[in-house]
């Protein structure tokens, strides 16, 4: 299971929009072809989607994605500190693949994200369930913070 809540936003970014992705359920990842997100949903769900992906399974973008879900299903994130840890270098790794690398005109408009963080709010190794809180600052100072948790539970 793998799940992230997304919250809206109304802005606009020039004009560019996207279409919607729906992260929740256990049907896993769908896209929603009759709702486009825009403005700061359209940078937190590609923020959000970067994390999500794993480094170096995209054949276009090599740099895209993070090790976040390889280390947590892995097994690799063994305590409080180590999902600290992962987190910090994820948003590390998506904050540079989103700003310089995937279509950086998107984000040289109005509105970009200024600060991204990944703090754990959820941390059990019994259940396998790790659970973030991304937080996003745009540089005109509006926040927002999404949960989304990662789970190895059959």
């Amino acid at each position: 299971m793998f799940r992230l809540d997304i919250s809206s936003q109304s802005a606009i970014i020039s004009h560019v929009k996207d279409i919607r992705i729906k992260f929740e359920g256990s049907d896993g990842t769908q896209l929603v072809l009759d709702k486009t997100v825009e403005g700061k949903s359209l940078l937190e769900q590609k923020y959000l989607m970067n994390t999500a992906t794993t480094q170096g399974t995209d054949k276009i973008y090599p740099n895209r994605g993070t090790k976040l879900l390889q280390q947590a299903i892995g097994g690799t994130i063994v305590d409080w500190n180590a999902a600290m840890h992962t987190g910090n270098f994820a948003a590390i790794d998506t904050s540079y693949f989103c700003t310089y690398e995937e279509h950086p005109a998107i984000y040289n408009s109005d509105i970009y994200v200024s600060n991204y963080q990944l703090v754990p709010a959820i941390y059990d190794n019994t259940t396998r369930t790790l659970s973030f809180r991304a937080s996003f600052t745009f540089n005109d100072g509006t926040s927002t913070s999404n949960n989304f948790s990662i789970s190895n539970r059959q």
